[in-house]
């Protein structure tokens, strides 16, 4: 089913509107119902909503700078968006416009850093890939001989558990017999 634009997507827009791509389309599952209408208008509505969001978003980033303020990273973050549209994160990250939201925060958050960097002031200091590698594979010795050693607890307790089985039948066994030897003592005796 093809959607025409509606006018309150193209009506705020001073450009001709570029950004109705493939994820600014909800997919549909067979024959469209009469919600589907209502769910891609809604989609639109929040749609406009994001991009407002980033827009104000950035003029406000841009504007601390030029002022010498730093802006905080915060003002990007998922669920500070997420609380202004009123709406979860899981709604922003949603596959359909995780794409596009994420580019822009992204943007922003490398405008923002480096703006601390021009600033002065000290960045987290990026964590090397060897250190992570070599702590990874620490963790992975560890966790492997803790699984060696519950193995073999494992091997030394079936064992047991066998040995313990042919216990109980050779008892069982014993008992069969026993039983038996009384069963004919009683024969003879009424005999």
């Amino acid at each position: 089913m093809k959607y025409t634009i509606p006018a309150f997507v193209t009506q705020h827009s001073k450009r001709p509107v570029d950004w109705v791509e493939l994820h600014d389309r909800l997919p549909i599952d067979g024959a469209p119902l009469a919600y589907h209408d209502r769910n891609q208008r809604d989609w639109w509505k929040l749609n406009v909503r994001i991009r407002e969001l980033i827009k104000v978003t950035e003029e406000h980033v841009v504007r601390e700078i030029k002022v010498g303020i730093t802006p905080s990273v915060r003002i990007v973050s998922w669920a500070r968006w997420a609380k202004i549209l009123s709406c979860d994160r899981a709604t922003l990250k949603h596959r359909n416009r995780y794409h596009w939201v994420d580019a822009h925060r992204t943007r922003l958050l490398l405008l923002i850093q480096s703006a601390k960097q021009q600033a002065g002031l000290p960045s987290l200091p990026p964590i090397s890939l060897a250190s992570q590698i070599e702590e990874l594979e620490d963790r992975l010795n560890k966790q492997r001989n803790h699984t060696a050693h519950w193995y073999e607890k494992y091997l030394l307790l079936e064992q047991e558990v066998h040995e313990q089985n042919n216990i109980i039948r050779l008892q069982g066994q014993k008992i069969e017999r026993l039983l038996a030897h009384k069963a004919s003592r009683t024969k003879q005796l009424a005999k």
